[in-house]
Order: structure tokens, then sequence, then C-alpha cells
């Protein structure tokens, strides 16, 4: 699948659950971070399977997260990705840049939150930029495909079950 058809899958599962109504930036935020620190676990123990996870599952974060902006402050993530894949950066690293990869992860992971705080409570264009690089440089690094690894955590999320609780998304088999 293309990113485009995989982001629009994304949002979909998201406004299903009503992620886009009753979620918030804050919530999406705290769980783009929690999706890093687990991707950044992935890397230093060098688990492929985590990583190919880690990475669709930031992405996801990154979508729903992005859709909870206003129209107007809508960052366009296939854009960037175009842009940074063909700008040829990512394929500057190799092997050997894996716990460099960790501490851009956090970085990144920094900035957004950082300017959803200091410029608006939104994704910022600059900020997602980052973490796309940083998510292309891990996948250049370790031989994986970006859109593998999105589709993979679509997978995953799209059987779910569930529904938003004071802002929080419950599993089904969490719910009383």
């Amino acid at each position: 699948m293309t990113i485009q058809e995989l982001i629009k899958k994304i949002e979909q599962w998201a406004i299903d659950r009503g992620l886009d109504k009753n979620g918030t930036s804050h919530g999406q935020l705290r769980k783009t971070l929690e999706e890093i620190a687990e991707l950044s676990i992935g890397i230093l123990k060098a688990d492929l399977p985590a990583i190919i996870d880690g990475v669709g599952d930031v992405f996801v974060t990154v979508v729903i997260g992005n859709m909870q902006n206003l129209i107007e402050d809508k960052v366009d993530i296939i854009k960037l990705v175009d842009e940074i894949r063909a700008s040829g950066e990512t394929e500057n690293y190799g092997k050997g840049y894996e716990a460099k990869s960790v501490s851009r992860l956090f970085y990144s992971g920094h900035e957004l939150e950082r300017s959803r705080i200091r410029l608006g409570d939104h994704y910022k264009e600059y900020p997602v930029e980052s973490l796309l690089f940083d998510l292309l440089v891990v996948c250049q690094v370790w031989g994986l495909e970006l859109e593998d690894c999105i589709e993979s955590a679509y997978n995953e999320i799209s059987i779910r079950k569930g529904k938003m609780i004071n802002g929080t998304f419950v599993k089904e088999d969490d719910l009383i």
C-alpha cells in the first residue's frame, strides 16, 4: 500500500474510534513519546520485529496527532516524506548508527513536544519533518521500507476494539 492509502486508513480508524473528536493533541503527543521509547528499546536490543512495530506505531501516532490539528494547521506528511526521500540524505546512514538514531528520536520527540507547547496546541511542520526523517533513517539503517512498517502497524491496530474514555483510548478487553 502507498503512504497515502495508509494515512487514509489510519485516519478512518481514528475517526471510527472517536479520536478525532474526543482525543487531544496532548494525549496523542504522550502516545507518540511512548512509541518513540518503545522503538528506541527495540533499536538498542537489535530486535527487528520491535523496530518494525515501533516505526509503524510512531508514524500512526503522528498521523493521528496531525489529524487532530485544525485544517489550516495540518502538516502535509506525504509531501514531507517525499521531500526527505528526494533529498537522498537518509542514504548517508548505515550500520553503526543505531545508538545515535535513538538519541535523534528522543530529540525529535522533545522538539515535537516543545513546539506544541510553545507555538500552540498543534503539530508543527519542522518537528514532524524531523521525526519523519529519523524514522526514514531507522528504516535505512535496518534495511526496512517505511510503508511496510506502517502497514504492519495498521494491520495490528485495525483489529483492535475499544473506545475513547476521558480522552484515552481504552481497549475492549480493558473495559468493565
